[in-house]
């Protein structure tokens, strides 16, 4: 006997065709519902879908009504909490996270950290321009992408804070009746595994913009700033030291008294200079009277003839000097050999300071360059010979006197060396006091030595004459 179709029905759990009686299914062996109760599953599933709560909670069971209550009033939002988040950390979304909209939350606190990345960024377009003399275009530049970028994250947050400080509590009661809707979903599941309940819709929002936000971070912010960092590399760069004796290091390109601006790009390597010499030769480096008077300096400081050491000085300034030649020319080959001497590359640098002090045979900070180069490179003697000319350019610049002093240390005339650092310390005022005690742990023995006993000899008091110092503020 086959059964009609009113006689029969599908399981619930497994869809095979039952009798309609039946309590059991017999392919599953699970309990079925009757007709009223599938009614009231029905139900509380479109109470809940629709967001009726009020329907919803009837039809549940006494003991599911109680736990129902219990979480809403664990998990339910509040305003005040809201407003508090809102005050505090609401330029971070913190109140869009407490009411479970993470992505508003994300955009808000990309916004406001890729603002500080740009406000950092400007700050640092400052520093190099007016610390290391940045082209005005490229921090102009820097500065203004900065600007627009963080007003237009200023201007996203701002508006959201405004919207949210009138929308709190309706944005609240939004998030309770979502959790309403998940509570009762997580006990209808319970309660009727068998039924197909969607789960709670995520909230709407601009999921685009919020990636835009974060990836802004990224994409604006790090190359904003490499830009600023290339710039402060590739443009006008002026190493603004102090002209200080108390700066002072044996091995760098900035010494006592000494302030040299560096410029240079990708070009200035290929630029039609001068050829500089192989076997650098400083100019006139034979003996004459100012390397008599260079000498004789040095002997009056040993003697402690403080009186002729001033006159000799004085004379050093009083004799002739070089006509000035092409100062454009010797300034740009001196800035490349200070790219050569800040690599330690000081074969190439003595090259260039060669060709610069070739082209302006009047600046005494090219051979004291050159000089400073040479002696790195072993050749002594050449060194020597330059800074006796530096020195009878300029005899009042502690950084010859004080290069010459490391000269005849490696050269182990200890006794020379010292009266050399202590005409530079004799000069400079007592301004290289520091650049002697660096010396004093300097790896080279000799150098060590020189420096250790000069210190030991180093006057006080201000050990300038009224008259060797109007010659030092000569300009």
């Amino acid at each position: 006997m086959v059964d009609s179709p009113s006689d029969s029905k599908n399981c619930t759990f497994c869809a095979e065709q039952i009798k309609a009686q039946a309590r059991i299914c017999r392919f599953c062996n699970r309990e079925q519902a009757d007709a009223q109760e599938q009614n009231k599953q029905d139900l509380l599933i479109r109470a809940i879908t629709n967001g009726d709560f009020s329907l919803a909670i009837s039809l549940l069971p006494a003991p599911e009504q109680s736990a129902y209550q219990a979480e809403v009033d664990r998990r339910r939002k509040h305003i005040g909490v809201a407003y508090l988040y809102f005050a505090l950390l609401g330029v971070f979304g913190a109140e869009k996270f407490y009411i479970n909209e993470p992505q508003w939350g994300t955009l808000y606190a990309a916004c406001t950290v890729l603002n500080g990345v740009l406000t950092v960024c400007a700050s640092i377009a400052g520093l190099f321009s007016e610390t290391f003399s940045v082209s005005n275009t490229a921090a102009s530049a820097t500065l203004s992408v900065s600007l627009f970028v963080g007003l237009v994250c200023s201007s996203i947050v701002a508006i959201g804070l405004l919207v949210d400080l009138f929308l709190i509590p309706t944005q609240v009661n939004k998030a309770n009746d979502r959790i309403r809707k998940s509570i009762l979903i997580e006990i209808a599941r319970r309660l009727h595994p068998e039924q197909q309940i969607p789960p709670v819709a995520p909230v709407a929002a601009p999921l685009m913009c919020v990636a835009t936000g974060v990836a802004l971070l990224f994409v604006l912010g790090v190359p904003l700033a490499a830009l600023v960092l290339n710039a402060g590399r590739t443009s006008t760069v002026a190493t603004s030291a102090k002209s200080s004796d108390a700066s002072q290091a044996a091995t760098t390109s900035s010494r006592p008294g000494e302030s040299q601006t560096v410029t240079t790009t990708g070009s200035d390597y290929n630029a039609q200079a001068p050829p500089p010499n192989q076997n650098p030769t400083p100019p006139d480096a034979s003996a004459s009277d100012s390397d008599q008077l260079v000498k004789l300096a040095l002997q009056e400081q040993k003697t402690g003839d403080q009186a002729g050491l001033n006159q000799t000085i004085i004379k050093l300034t009083a004799l002739q000097q070089p006509a000035i030649g092409n100062a454009s020319e010797a300034t740009r080959l001196n800035k490349l050999g200070l790219q050569f001497l800040k690599s330690k590359d000081f074969q190439h640098a003595a090259q260039f300071f060669q060709a610069a002090s070739e082209a302006d045979p009047s600046g005494a900070m090219y051979l004291s360059n050159l000089g400073f180069a040479l002696m790195n490179v072993g050749e002594l003697q050449r060194a020597e010979a330059a800074l006796h000319k530096s020195i009878a350019l300029g005899p009042t610049r502690a950084v010859a006197w004080g290069d010459l002093g490391l000269t005849l240390a490696k050269q182990e005339d200890e006794d020379q060396a010292v009266s050399s650092f202590l005409v530079g310390y004799y000069v400079s005022n007592g301004e290289t006091l520091s650049f002697l005690k660096s010396l004093s742990t300097d790896e080279d023995p000799a150098v060590r030595n020189a420096a250790s006993l000069a210190l030991t000899k180093v006057p006080s008091g201000n050990m300038l004459s009224t008259s060797q110092q109007n010659v030092k503020n000569q300009p």
